[in-house]
Formats: C-alpha cells, sequence, structure tokens
C-alpha cells in the first residue's frame, strides 16, 4: 500500500501547473529543436542533438514524479486549530541549549531544510505534528536524542 501525500488545495494547483507547463512548454520547446536540427545534420553524430535528447528524457522523468505526485495527493484542509499542521510555522527550542529554530510544516514533496521547511514525515516532523505551544517533545534523530520545547505555532 503506497502512502499518500498531503499537500493543501494550492501545493496541489502548483503541481498541476507544473505538469502542464512541461508537457505543453517546456517538452514541447525540446522537441521542436529536435526537429528543427534534423534539417540541418546528420543527428546521429551531433553533441547538440544528444543534449537534446537527453534533456527529453530529464523532463520525461520530472513529468512521471509530478503525475505520481498527484496521483498520491491528498487535498488537507486547513483548520483553525492551534495545533502543528501543514502549512503552519512552528517554533521550538532545542534543549538544554536553547536553540530556537522556525520551521514551515510542509509534505516530503516540498521539504528543504535549508529555505525552513521540515518534512511530516522527517523525525522531527512526526513527532511535532499535531502538537501545540509549550509542549515537549522528545526525538531520535541520526545525530542521538533531543528534546525540542515548542515555543510559537502559527499560520
Amino acid at each position: 500500500m503506497q502512502k499518500t501525500i498531503p499537500v493543501t488545495e494550492r501545493g496541489f494547483q502548483r503541481l498541476k501547473d507544473q505538469l502542464t507547463y512541461l508537457k505543453n512548454v517546456k517538452l514541447k520547446e525540446v522537441n521542436d529543436q529536435i526537429e528543427k536540427g534534423k534539417t540541418f545534420c546528420d543527428f546521429d553524430e551531433d553533441p547538440e542533438h544528444r543534449r537534446f535528447l537527453e534533456e527529453v528524457n530529464v523532463i520525461q522523468k520530472q513529468i512521471a514524479d509530478v503525475e505520481f505526485m498527484l496521483k498520491q495527493a491528498e487535498i488537507i484542509e486547513k483548520t483553525e486549530t492551534d495545533a502543528v499542521e501543514h502549512g503552519k510555522y512552528v517554533t521550538f527550542k532545542e534543549l538544554p541549549d536553547g536553540l530556537e529554530e522556525t520551521y514551515q510544516m510542509v509534505s516530503v514533496t516540498k521539504a528543504d531544510p535549508q529555505s525552513d521547511h521540515i518534512s511530516d514525515r522527517s523525525p522531527i516532523g512526526r513527532k511535532i505534528l499535531g502538537r501545540k505551544e509549550n509542549d515537549l517533545v522528545s526525538v531520535e534523530t541520526p545525530e542521538g536524542k533531543i528534546k525540542l520545547l515548542i515555543t510559537k505555532v502559527e499560520s
């Protein structure tokens, strides 16, 4: 059984827009370049032609990835809860050193810790999802066990 990928309505629409762009713009542009190149030379020996063919393969992989995400997508409703949920920002302190960090809770498809987006499937994300301000959470990470104090949850 495959897991669903929770996405907001906005995130689902972005995926659909990305798929449309990849299919109707990006792939068409590269295929047009391939067709144009066929009229000029023996494309078996042309490195530019091989580059375009490789680019087609990359775009087709991107299309397959987005189509998979759309098929697995489960649109989540925003609620008025004060708990950590998708789309909300959560600030927590790592104890005992008090280092405070803020992340937006996102699905695995949008996760990027360098951009302050934490996945709901990461060790920390799984433990803080559904928690509220002032909750103390113990998380097992690859570096060892850490304790987090949730200090703020906001939309």
